[in-house]
């Protein structure tokens, strides 16, 4: 082969190896700037996210606000009882299964139970709650049991 044809072949080469090389960086070049789009997209959804967040922290506040609670629980009809009655674990061994543990181990320390004040049971009973103390055991035996 003549040496201008070596030459010819030589300069080719080398302006492919360049060509590629070029291209290369470009699509390097290219896949970072894609990158970097994405991560200020990625910043600007975690900007919202965090400002959300902190909207709903404070409106999760403002719901657990007891004077909002006390607000609400008048608006749907609640009413302070004026008598408690605690009836402690031992006078509920009679209504609740004797054998084992109780299943995800919880147990019962005291059930607290809000009674209506004395002549205003009617609302209670219409609302299907316990009408006389007569069912109160078995009404309590049956949510109990529900619970447990």
């Amino acid at each position: 082969m003549p040496r201008q044809v070596r030459a010819a072949y030589r300069y080719v080469l080398v302006a492919l190896a360049v060509g590629l090389l070029a291209l290369l960086v470009s699509l390097r070049s290219a896949e970072v700037a894609r990158r970097g789009q994405a991560l200020v997209s990625l910043g600007e959804e975690l900007s919202r996210l965090q400002a959300e967040n902190r909207r709903l922290e404070v409106e999760l506040l403002a719901l657990e606000s007891p004077a909002r609670i006390e607000r609400e629980a008048e608006r749907l009809g609640f009413v302070l009882p004026e008598a408690v009655a605690a009836l402690p674990q031992a006078s509920l061994r009679a209504y609740l299964p004797a054998a084992g543990p109780v299943p995800g181990g919880m147990a019962v320390r005291e059930v607290r139970l809000a009674l209506p004040p004395a002549g205003q049971g009617q609302p209670y009973a219409a609302a299907g709650l316990v009408p006389s103390l007569a069912e109160l055991p078995g009404r309590l035996l049956a949510a109990l049991r529900a619970v447990l």
